[in-house]
């Protein structure tokens, strides 16, 4: 009996490490932020579009490919007046160093230093997705997808100057009118609300390791062999 329950774990071991190698999990940095926390460049609690209000935010790597994701609180529209502006931001400190940022906008950064800019705007009708360097001063275009409340964004480690271990800030602001001074956005929000998220250096890992279909049906399969064996 002992030997038919090593045998039956030794099994369900070597299945699961087959299945992780063969479905590698991207990890995932996800978290949220509390509902209506917009504030003003003032930094004073106001109420302004649902679609500013983010809800939760994620970043992800797969394949050399980073993905990050801004859910709101409301749909985000096609359009918009002519004469404003909203972006949906990753800050970047891409070095991990607030000293080497021209950046001085603390009520939004949180005090990281902000090397590179990922956005998606809307600015009238129009979308897009960038990513602006600012020292030195580079720009590029970036992948983008908008579903209802999720903006979504893929950019590289060499997007942001090859960086692999950084910190960020997600970030929603509005500017009216759409050529408004940095600092002198209409309404914003910030997740987190306080300090910053740091990435690490992602590495092949088994975390997080999520339970799927596709493994529970292998190891059913695997056990219904062993029964199969030794009813044999």
């Amino acid at each position: 009996m002992i030997r038919r329950i090593i045998s039956r774990r030794h099994v369900l071991v070597a299945c699961l490490i087959i299945f992780l190698f063969d479905h590698a999990v991207a990890p995932v940095l996800a978290f949220s932020d509390p509902v209506g926390d917009l504030f003003d460049r003032n930094g004073n609690p106001i109420s302004a579009e649902s679609y500013l209000d983010i809800v939760t935010y994620d970043l992800s790597l797969s394949g050399g490919t980073y993905t990050g994701k801004i859910t709101v609180n409301g749909p985000i529209p096609s359009s918009i007046s002519s004469d404003t502006l909203v972006e949906w931001d990753f800050l970047i400190d891409a070095d991990r160093n607030n000293a080497t940022s021209p950046w001085r906008l603390a009520i939004i950064t949180n005090t990281i230093g902000v090397d590179y800019l990922v956005r998606v705007t809307l600015l009238g009708g129009v979308h897009s997705g960038q990513v602006l360097g600012f020292v030195p001063r580079t720009t590029g275009n970036l992948t983008y997808k908008i579903d209802n409340q999720t903006v979504t964004i893929e950019f590289t480690s060499s997007d942001i100057g090859g960086s692999k271990d950084f910190d960020f800030v997600a970030v929603v602001r509005k500017y009216v009118p759409y050529d408004a001074p940095g600092t002198q956005f209409s309404a914003a929000d910030k997740a987190p609300n306080l300090q910053y998220i740091t990435v690490p250096e992602f590495s092949v890992g088994l975390l997080p390791v999520v339970l799927s279909t596709s493994l529970f049906i292998s190891l059913c399969f695997a056990r219904r062999r062993m029964t199969k064996n030794r009813a044999t």
